[in-house]
């Protein structure tokens, strides 16, 4: 964690003089190197931090920095950019890099205690990879690809329908959706089974696609950006207590490095994927595609996961104590 906020710092200052498409990319990929570090053993950490009969409310608490740093990032950056320009964009990302760096060292890791595997003589896929976590891994893939397609092609989409100030709103009602709902769903996941959370997520967030592709107005943008956030807000942290909750405690750091690997392809090449099918459907024929795809990523969890649980209701978990967990 520690490296990966320092590598964050400098790859923070060096967008300042970027000149070349090149430059650009090699810097992109090491700031994406420290992100994927950080996440990874954060995300990791957290699920060590609770005890095990609130793995989904202590993710669904944990989760709501990720969407509220994604949601509040982008409108004030805009708004940076827009007044202050460019250079002083990245001035502000260089100093939330220190503080990320700082924070980082407030972490008193005596708290959370890793569970380290024996050194095999020969690396493995296994060392890096959770088969286990793949299933759940490939419906975030399949049912991110619609909030893909939103984060690459909304701003174009508002301004075909002469909306474009709602663009930048939408991922504040977004968030907004997921700060009030996200208290309630962790405990549900936790008490009712994930179940009770993935079915009716995968609908909303598909009724908010759906709403998506035939707005007309601002209202209907922004009613769509409160069910997408209801939806797939909390479908993406459920999935990811599935991952945690499918391996051994000491198999957690590959399922969740897994469970990213297939969440972060799906944000990164789908909008490059969904661009070669965009001309032949609109914006409106894509985000109609892409609540079927929620659909079929529905039905597929109900395959791989869902019908496998007993019901909608976790059997009780007894409470460990303290020492236990240490």
């Amino acid at each position: 964690m520690l490296a990966g906020t320092i590598l964050l710092i400098p790859t923070a200052l060096l967008y300042q003089f970027v000149n070349s498409v090149g430059f650009l990319i090699i810097v992109r990929l090491i700031q994406g190197i420290g992100i994927g570090l950080v996440s990874t053993v954060t995300n990791t950490a957290v699920v060590l931090l609770f005890p095990k009969s609130r793995t989904g409310e202590g993710i669904g608490y944990f989760s709501l920095s990720t969407i509220l740093a994604t949601a509040i990032g982008p409108f004030v950056g805009l708004l940076i950019e827009q007044h202050l320009g460019f250079n002083n964009m990245f001035v502000m990302e260089t100093m939330l890099s220190i503080c990320a760096l700082l924070f980082c060292l407030l972490v008193n890791n005596k708290n959370i205690t890793f569970h380290f595997t024996d050194k095999h003589p020969q690396i493995t896929i296994r060392d890096f990879l959770e088969p286990k976590a793949l299933p759940i891994a490939s419906t975030i893939f399949i049912v991110g690809l619609g909030y893909a397609a939103i984060q690459a092609y909304l701003s174009f989409y508002t301004t075909e329908l002469n909306l474009t100030s709602y663009s930048s709103f939408f991922f504040l009602i977004y968030a907004f959706a997921i700060l009030i709902s996200r208290p309630f769903t962790g405990r549900i996941i936790d008490r009712f089974g994930e179940n009770s959370v993935i079915v009716p997520s995968a609908i909303i967030n598909m009724l908010g696609m759906v709403l998506l592709a035939t707005a007309n107005s601002g209202w209907m943008i922004l009613t769509s950006a409160f069910l997408i956030g209801l939806g797939f807000g909390n479908f993406q942290s459920t999935c990811q207590t599935v991952a945690a909750k499918s391996v051994p405690i000491e198999r957690l750091s590959p399922a969740t490095a897994t469970y990213f690997v297939l969440f972060d392809l799906s944000l990164g090449v789908g909008p490059y994927a969904l661009g070669v099918i965009e001309p032949m459907t609109g914006y409106r024929g894509l985000f109609w595609l892409m609540s079927i795809t929620i659909i079929i990523g529905l039905l597929w969890y109900l395959f791989i996961h869902g019908r496998k649980s007993k019901g909608f209701v976790n059997p009780p978990v007894q409470e460990k104590t303290e020492n236990e967990f240490d």
